[in-house]
């Protein structure tokens, strides 16, 4: 069976610093965390048998977390509600383009479509840390690497 053999430029992995986070061409420096996720949940079925006879195609499902410094935050939302300015910075749907990259190496490119805001939080406190803000999101759909997860929708 073969392996897929990945080359390390210069023993060089990707951290943090590898990623690059745009919404709507906007390259956000300040974007301290990014988390997304996605799934597929099929049901089954069973009918009188103990044993699964099928199973559906299932429901898709995909959610993420943002977090920013204080002062992108707003750039942030000035940012989306420039897109939308009749509606509130949560009901605006955006994309996220996640780029990880090294010198050397081909990119890797994810794409997180229609994404809102479900929850923001702020949670500061004495000290030397920066001020952030904590943001949920709602996403359509994640694309990894130009790789979808659900094919498209059928139509009867």
């Amino acid at each position: 069976m073969p392996t897929a053999v990945r080359q390390l430029i210069n023993g060089i992995c990707f951290d943090y610093s590898s990623i690059e986070i745009s919404v709507f061409g906007a390259i956000f420096t300040e974007c301290t965390s990014i988390d997304y996720n996605h799934s597929l949940s099929p049901s089954p079925l069973r009918g009188t048998s103990p044993k699964k006879l099928g199973r559906s195609r299932g429901q898709y499902e995909a959610d993420g977390a943002l977090q920013f410094g204080l002062a992108a935050w707003h750039e942030f939302l000035a940012l989306i509600l420039s897109k939308n300015p009749t509606v509130g910075y949560m009901e605006v749907a955006f994309p996220i383009v996640v780029t990880y990259a090294e010198l050397g190496g081909p990119p890797i490119v994810d794409t997180l479509t229609g994404a809102r805001i479900t929850n923001s939080s702020k949670s500061h406190a004495a000290g030397s840390d920066v001020l952030t803000v904590s943001c949920t999101l709602d996403i359509m759909e994640v694309i990894e690497g130009g790789i979808r997860a659900v094919g498209p929708v059928l139509s009867p």
